[in-house]
């Protein structure tokens, strides 16, 4: 029987991620999800970790992926280069700091004028304040 270890880092939670995902079955008695081959997706936070697995498995869908990313420009980019082609078009990278008010909206009008339209957005991003510290 193996054991999740306790501490994981970004790839291994991503590998996780990504194996969970292969073993998810539609369940007894619903339908099965549309076709999702072709389709526009944001994803944000896809420059490393969660969001970039999740960016693989809709790239490996067949949909295009718009790689969101902060200030990780370098991994954003090794992100897009690794995910295999569509023919639904070229997989974009685009910045955008989503703690600043208004910047979710210039984000996807941007992803709009980009790929033409935006059919699934993807919430993967984390923002967090430090709000104290320990020391004090």
């Amino acid at each position: 029987m193996s054991r999740t270890p306790i501490i994981e880092t970004s790839a291994q939670q991503a590998a996780r991620a990504a194996a969970e995902l292969e073993q998810t079955e539609t369940p007894e008695g619903l339908p099965a999800p549309p076709s999702s081959e072709g389709r526009v997706v944001l994803v944000t936070g896809a420059a490393r970790g969660i969001g970039r697995a999740i960016a693989q498995r809709h790239a490996a869908a067949g949909d295009r992926v718009i790689v969101h990313f902060s200030t990780s420009a370098v991994a954003a980019e090794a992100t897009r280069s690794a995910l295999r082609s569509v023919e639904a078009g070229a997989h974009i990278c685009l910045q955008a700091d989503l703690s600043v008010p208004g910047n979710s909206a210039r984000l996807v009008d941007e992803a709009v004028r980009q790929c033409h339209r935006l059919d699934v957005l993807v919430c993967n991003h984390g923002i967090y304040e430090a709000c104290f510290s320990i020391l004090q």
